[in-house]
C-alpha cells in the first residue's frame, strides 16, 4: 500500500518509511518502565510475589531476586517473560509491577565480611531457610558466594536491628 501511494516509486516509498520511524522515535515514550535500554533488561524483585495455583508459564519472584527480563507487553504495569538469574531454567511470566532497576551490579561478599541491612526482607511464609532483616541489621558472612552473588549464607549479629 505504502508503494502505491508513493506511485510506485520505491524511493519515495523508504524515504517516507524512514520519516516515519524517525519522528515515531522522538515522539513516543515508551509505555512502562521498560525503556530503549533492552532488551534484556535486568531487574530486581521489591517484593514477593505468587501466582494464583495452576496458571501456566508464570512464575513466583521473591524479594530480593535479580531477573533478567527477556520481554514484556509494553504496557506500564502489564506483565513481562524472564528468570531469575540464579536459576535461568525456570522461564515465566511475571508481572512487572513487582520489579525495580538494578541501580549497582551484585558483587561477591568474603566470608567474615559484615554487610549493613539496606532494605527489609521478610522470609517467605511457604519456604524455609530464608534470614529475616529489617534497616540496621548487620549480617555477617559465612559461606564464599557463587554467582551471580544474589543469596548468601549469613548469619544476623545479635544486637543489632529489628530482629535481634
Amino acid at each position: 500500500a505504502r508503494l502505491a501511494a508513493c506511485s510506485w516509486n520505491l524511493e519515495t516509498a523508504v524515504r517516507a518509511l524512514a520519516a516515519e520511524a524517525q519522528a515515531s522515535q522522538v515522539t513516543s515514550k515508551p509505555a512502562s518502565t521498560f525503556g530503549l535500554d533492552g532488551p534484556p533488561w535486568y531487574r530486581i524483585c521489591s517484593r514477593h510475589w505468587r501466582p494464583r495455583p495452576n496458571e501456566q508459564n508464570i512464575i513466583r519472584m521473591l524479594h530480593g531476586e535479580r531477573v533478567k527480563v527477556s520481554w514484556t507487553d509494553g504496557k506500564a504495569g502489564g506483565w513481562a517473560w524472564g528468570h531469575a538469574l540464579e536459576d535461568p531454567s525456570v522461564e515465566g511470566y511475571f508481572p512487572q509491577e513487582v520489579l525495580v532497576p538494578a541501580t549497582r551490579e551484585a558483587c561477591p561478599r568474603k566470608v567474615g565480611e559484615l554487610c549493613y541491612v539496606q532494605e527489609r526482607f521478610e522470609a517467605p511464609v511457604e519456604e524455609r531457610g530464608y534470614l529475616q532483616v529489617a534497616i540496621g541489621d548487620t549480617v555477617e558472612v559465612l559461606h564464599p558466594m557463587d554467582g551471580p552473588f544474589v543469596w548468601v549464607y549469613a548469619r544476623r549479629k545479635p544486637g543489632t536491628g529489628e530482629f535481634s
